[in-house]
């Protein structure tokens, strides 16, 4: 399986946790393997819904982000990956000022695409409770090719 240099990997680890809404919600990169990724995350008040809990969105983010942290493992330095397909299903509510678990695994990565899958828990005391799963497909491309200028329609 491909790999990044420790630098690159380095430098896309920190990109990612000062995304905004990654350091809003306070995430933290646990444990990072080849093709494997653990984060944590608290529920913050700027990413509570309406109910009072985390809000989807907030969570489909870091969910997409931790898959991210689990397929860089796998590019070397000169690839990137974007997602261009992904399933979430939520399980279960998190309150405000929860801890939040993030499990990535790395299931399939071929030349131009990678296959993750994630789960979400809401950590306690007590244990863990599932708040959701999901499958993310990424493609893999040059570096040049993702950051290549766009123009508008």
């Amino acid at each position: 399986m491909p790999a990044p240099s420790p630098e690159h990997l380095a430098r896309c680890n920190e990109h990612m946790v000062a995304l905004p809404m990654a350091r809003t919600a306070e995430l933290v990169i646990v444990e990072q393997t080849p093709g494997r990724a653990v984060t944590r995350a608290r529920v913050t008040p700027p990413i509570t819904g309406g109910h009072g809990g985390l809000d989807g969105t907030a969570l489909y983010a870091l969910l997409d982000y931790t898959a991210f942290l689990a397929v860089v493992t796998a590019l070397e330095d000169h690839e990137s990956a974007a997602t261009h397909s992904a399933n979430f299903t939520l399980t279960d509510a998190a309150p405000g000022g929860a801890e939040i678990e993030l499990v990535s695994t790395l299931e399939r990565r071929g030349k131009n695409i990678a296959f993750i899958s994630v789960r979400a828990s809401w950590v306690t005391e007590s244990g863990a409770r599932t708040i959701a799963f999901a499958s993310v497909t990424k493609s893999v491309m040059s570096m040049a090719q993702r950051s290549r200028p766009r123009e508008a329609p």
